[in-house]
């Protein structure tokens, strides 16, 4: 069963959650940080993975163990 990936880690490495979204404006700014809009991080393109950059942060994906971070292009 596939599901889909929803990111919820902007590039700023904030959640979707500290961002003001609205239904007028999904891709609110930051409240923790100067950034402007949520924009969703890479996510890794690894069978069994596809967790975002912040997950790969140390090399190793700290969720699922995969040893590379593959973005999806």
């Amino acid at each position: 069963m596939n599901f889909a990936r929803v990111v919820m880690v902007c590039t700023c490495e904030h959640l979707k959650r500290e961002h003001l979204c609205t239904k007028a404006n999904p891709t609110g700014p930051c409240t923790s940080c100067p950034c402007t809009a949520f924009t969703p991080e890479k996510q890794c393109g690894t069978p069994k993975c596809g967790h975002g950059k912040k997950a790969h942060k140390s090399g190793r994906c700290h969720e699922c163990g995969c040893a590379t971070f593959n973005p999806i292009s």
